[in-house]
């Protein structure tokens, strides 16, 4: 059974490393104290999986606690209440990486779901430079040569009403996909996150007419918004298609 110890070790310690990664965004709501103890084990599992390796004189309990396990404990403790929040930058910050339709072919850019609106998926990437989990809204701003200002919010997670919508029917078609991203866009801390946000078109009947209207905007950018208060946080330059 001791043989199988390191073993059980380090399987233990990478299954909580994955739930912490796999549940980055919550774990990154928690204070950095929290942080530490949960992750902790993982370095003490890891430490102990790793413990037939080290010299034989490095193996005995007392030495091994003292020189080894309890010094790391420390340094991660350390980064969690001293080192950590030295990287702590301000707001969270977009990027358009790439500019996109969702089209049929067929139909000149409208696309057929039963409604005659383009959809617009630009690729952006979120970037949070803080210590805790951040929730951003993402809106499209056009202004023409007249002045005048189209303002689209991105689709929702959660769509309130019980009605069928554009905008739940284009939800319910693209949330199967991890692609894609709707508001409000959480991410963790010191962390970036890339993804597809969507917004329906709805005062444009076809593609084509959606992509000479960027075109030909004189200002054309994304807002990242606070939920709730709409404070901006930060303005993206648009990519035209």
């Amino acid at each position: 059974m001791s043989r199988l110890t390191p073993v059980l070790c380090a399987i233990v310690a990478l299954l909580i490393a994955y739930l912490i990664q796999a549940n980055d965004l919550f774990f990154g709501t928690l204070a950095l104290p929290v942080r530490g103890f949960i992750i902790a084990p993982v370095f003490v599992l890891g430490l102990f999986a790793a413990r037939p390796l080290l010299p034989a004189f490095m193996r005995s309990l007392a030495i091994f606690l003292s020189f080894i396990v309890i010094p790391v404990l420390g340094f991660v403790f350390l980064y969690y209440l001293m080192l950590m929040p030295q990287r702590e930058g301000e707001g969270v910050r977009g990027e358009q990486l790439l500019s996109s339709l969702i089209t049929d072919a067929s139909s000149n850019g409208i696309v057929e779901i039963g409604f005659s609106n383009p959809i617009y998926t630009p690729t952006i990437e979120f970037t949070n430079a803080e210590l805790f989990t951040r929730d951003v809204e993402v809106f499209l701003r056009l202004t023409n040569t007249l002045g005048e200002t189209s303002l689209y919010r991105a689709v929702r997670e959660e769509i309130p009403g019980s009605a069928l919508s554009v905008e739940a029917s284009v939800k319910g078609l693209l949330s199967e996909s991890d692609d894609y991203l709707f508001n409000p866009i959480s991410v963790a801390p010191l962390a970036t996150r890339r993804g597809k946000v969507v917004f329906v078109i709805s005062d444009i009947e076809d593609g084509r007419s959606f992509s000479r209207v960027l075109k030909e905007a004189v200002k054309a950018q994304f807002e990242l918004r606070e939920p709730g208060s709409g404070s901006l946080i930060d303005e993206v330059a648009l990519i035209a298609l």
